[in-house]
């Protein structure tokens, strides 16, 4: 039997200032050669920036997934960042809906009034690994939505 071990890494709160040691053991899973496509979940385009500079797309195909526009509570990518992202081929999702659209905008019922089960497929993922994995399967999903990544890629 194979046996595989991995770090896991916990920090004590969520923010940018863990942003360069997230994209380190990204690096260093990527380096392993089975991942051909990194997707990254960034706003402004900033971390994706930092990926592709970091990582380099010659490693891996990278995908920069930002809010839709009905997320106008959120800057969106800069201009600047679009253009350099750009340049490096990493390409750009900002079109489709988030994954979890009833939770993020707080309807928590569907038509019928009952609980969306959206809400609580996305709740079970915060409770069990955070908002970090939430947005990290939202994003992938996404990617797949907007027909950038296929399912199972």
């Amino acid at each position: 039997m194979v046996q595989v071990k991995r770090v896991v890494r916990y920090f004590a709160d969520h923010g940018p200032q863990n942003t360069e040691e997230v994209i380190e053991a990204v690096a260093e899973r990527l380096r392993e050669g089975d991942i051909s496509t990194l997707v990254v979940a960034s706003t402004t385009g900033r971390t994706a920036l930092k990926s592709a500079q970091q990582i380099g797309p010659e490693l891996v195909r990278i995908i920069c997934v930002s809010d839709p526009p009905q997320a106008d509570c959120y800057p969106g990518i800069t201009p600047e960042n679009r253009k350099l992202l750009e340049t490096l081929g990493v390409l750009i999702v900002d079109r489709v809906p988030y994954a979890s659209t009833v939770y993020s905008w707080g309807g928590s019922e569907n038509m019928y009034g009952a609980l969306d089960l959206r809400v609580l497929f996305f709740d079970a993922f915060r409770i069990v690994g955070g908002n970090g994995l939430k947005v990290a399967i939202e994003v992938g999903l996404m990617a797949t939505d907007g027909g950038i990544v296929r399912a199972g890629e």
